[in-house]
Parts: C-alpha cells; sequence; structure tokens
C-alpha cells in the first residue's frame, strides 16, 4: 500500500514533460484532439509524436497514473487509429507488462523521476494509414505560422 502511495506523487503534468524531453527532436503534441470538436466523436490522446521523418512511426501515449484508471478506461482502443505505436505510460511498477493489452506497449517513468523508459514494445503498425483530421488539428491549432510582418523568412 506504502509503494501505491508514493507512486501517485508524479504527476500527468510532470510524465508530460518527461515525455517532451524525450521527443524534443519531434512534433510533440499533448493533449492532442484526433479532429474537430463539433460534432462529436473526437478523442484526445495524452500526448501524440510525429518524427520529423518520413519513416518513423507516429506514436500516441496514454498517462495512467492511477491502477484504477487504467483498469476503468475503455477508451484506449480508440487512439490506435491515430499512431502506428501506442503506450501507456505509468510509474515504475504501477502496471506490470503483462497487464497491458497485445495492441500497446509500456512505458515506466524511471524510480528516480528523471526519465521515460520502454518496459514493453508497442507493435509496429506499419501499414496503418494515419486519417487526415489529426494532421488537420495539428496544423490548425498548434503550429506556430510566422509572417513576414512578424520578422519571419517567407
Amino acid at each position: 500500500m506504502q509503494a501505491e502511495l508514493q507512486l501517485e506523487k508524479i504527476t500527468e503534468e510532470e510524465i508530460t514533460r518527461l515525455l517532451a524531453g524525450k521527443h524534443w527532436k519531434d512534433i510533440f503534441i499533448p493533449q492532442c484532439k484526433t479532429g474537430a470538436s463539433y460534432g462529436g466523436g473526437t478523442t484526445i490522446l495524452d500526448a501524440w509524436v510525429m518524427p520529423k521523418s518520413w519513416v518513423k512511426p507516429i506514436t500516441g501515449y496514454e498517462i495512467k497514473i492511477s491502477r484504477a484508471d487504467f483498469k476503468r478506461d475503455r477508451k484506449w482502443r480508440y487512439y490506435l487509429e491515430y499512431c502506428h505505436l501506442f503506450y501507456f505510460v505509468t510509474p515504475h511498477g504501477l502496471i506490470a507488462p503483462q497487464e497491458v493489452p497485445e495492441e500497446a506497449g509500456l512505458c515506466y517513468v524511471t524510480k528516480n523521476q528523471q526519465a521515460i523508459r520502454t518496459v514493453k514494445k508497442a507493435p509496429f503498425r506499419w501499414w496503418h494509414r494515419i486519417p487526415i483530421d489529426v494532421f488537420q488539428y495539428v496544423l490548425m491549432w498548434r503550429a506556430k505560422i510566422v509572417t513576414q510582418e512578424e520578422g519571419g523568412e517567407l
């Protein structure tokens, strides 16, 4: 019980910062919507990562800081559509690798809470085509466009 309480000390925001550090060379989108908000059906990945590469996979992350949240989550399968690799990220030891469904991988925050490490590799769905909606969301709402008036070069 004491170990469970200690594990919960790290927050989702702190885990998001660690993921951002891990993916500092990539396009990192925390709280990434999968499309337009109107009409319903939009889901939000805790983090979505697109490497600046034509050949590297797009990765989705779902952060879990409690066992109860992991056990009751039924929406995570919808996220598979928007990435080639999908990982749960938890505090160290919160869930065991064998508890993770075969479609997903598992990452732990290290014991010293300074990094993220993979403990179960996610299957790479290389044939999967990512729907355009998520790319439109990233461009419309997350990209910083610099105009010539703002000092940017065209």
